[in-house]
């Protein structure tokens, strides 16, 4: 992971808003960055999903990474074949810029709007 924090710090400014679609804040630390969200772990929109508790975790970090216009996401690799909402939000309003390891870097596409990510979820 400390490789991967290499190469992803270079590229944010200092404190810049990123998504890190990860369990924990690990990767905010390494790189100098915060999150957008108030939800910094992948656990909580999955649950929240998963187990159909309700809370409507994965709209409110679809509305944050909307009004935040959030620029990069960071996530596993392995977690962008998930099926809910904020995983769907991402393939349709980032893309991939670069794999290191088990971590992808995408960057938000210039097209992308809210009703793209929430709709046909």
């Amino acid at each position: 992971m400390i490789n991967n924090s290499v190469y992803f710090r270079s590229l944010f400014e200092e404190r810049q808003k990123v998504y890190v679609f990860d369990y924990g804040a690990t990767l905010h630390y390494l790189n100098n960055t915060t999150t957008p969200t108030r939800y910094f772990s992948a656990n909580i929109p999955s649950m929240d999903y998963t187990l159909n508790l309700g809370f409507g975790i994965n709209d409110q970090i679809i509305k944050d990474l909307e009004k935040d216009q959030t620029e990069y996401v960071i996530t596993r690799q392995d977690w962008l074949e998930e099926g809910y909402p904020v995983v769907l939000y991402i393939h349709r309003c980032y893309k991939e810029i670069k794999t290191l390891h088990l971590y992808t870097l995408m960057q938000r596409k210039e097209e992308c709007s809210i009703n793209q990510g929430i709709n046909n979820t």
